[in-house]
Order: structure tokens, then sequence, then C-alpha cells
């Protein structure tokens, strides 16, 4: 019975963990933009810094799955070092982006949130067709 019970939540936080992983490079790229749009809209708002860090949580871990995938114009080895790169960097900013939230610094979030729309404009400038 014990087992049973086992393998059920097994089962089930695979299922869970399946969900959440985006499909393709195209909805991980939409769950990125939708969550950075929210933390942007409430950035000033010190009083949502914990749900503001939680939604970088969320955004890192949007990032991090992008990389399981590569845009049709990375079909080299040489783009997919440069967008696998630029990814890296995306990720520790979302990182350093949750850590300024977790210590009230919005000054220093406003400032990573300008940088990771920048990032998104140069990636989308070298990467989208």
């Amino acid at each position: 019975m014990k087992f049973k019970i086992q393998m059920m939540v097994l089962l089930l936080s695979a299922t869970a963990f399946a969900q959440l992983q985006p499909a393709s490079l195209k909805s991980a790229m939409k769950d990125m933009s939708t969550t950075l749009k929210t933390i942007t809209s409430q950035a000033a708002d010190a009083t949502k810094n914990q749900s503001s860090a939680v939604l970088a949580g969320k955004f890192v871990q949007a990032a991090e799955a992008s990389k399981a995938f590569f845009p049709s114009s990375a079909n080299d080895p040489t783009s997919k070092t440069k967008y696998t790169e630029m990814m890296d960097l995306v990720i520790a900013r979302g990182n350093e982006l949750q850590m300024a939230f977790q210590s009230n610094d919005n000054t220093k979030a406003t400032a990573l949130l300008n940088q990771l729309v920048q990032d998104k404009k140069d990636g989308h400038s070298q990467f989208r067709q």
C-alpha cells in the first residue's frame, strides 16, 4: 500500500512538472515576456516586492526552460553558443532581480528590469526572423 502511494505521488509530481515546462521556444518566451511585463508594472510599488520576487523566480524558470530550444535562426554552432550565452546572462540577471526584490532594493530592481528589456530587444534583433 505504501508503495502504491509513493508511486501515485511520483506520477502526480512528474505530471505537474511536465505541465510547468513550455512545449516550445515560443511558449517559453511568451511566459518570460508576460512575467516581465507584470514585474515591470509593479516594480515601483515596494509593497509588492515579495510578489515581484516570486515572479522573478518564475521568469528565471521560463528562461532556463528556453535553453532547451534554439531559434530557427541559430542554425550553426556559433549562433547556438551565442544564444546560450545570452540566455545565461538573462538567467543571471533574473536571479539578481529576484534578490533585489527580496532585499527591497527597488532602485537596483528597476535597473535590472531595464537591462532585461534591452536584452530582450537585443535577442530579438539577433535571433528573431
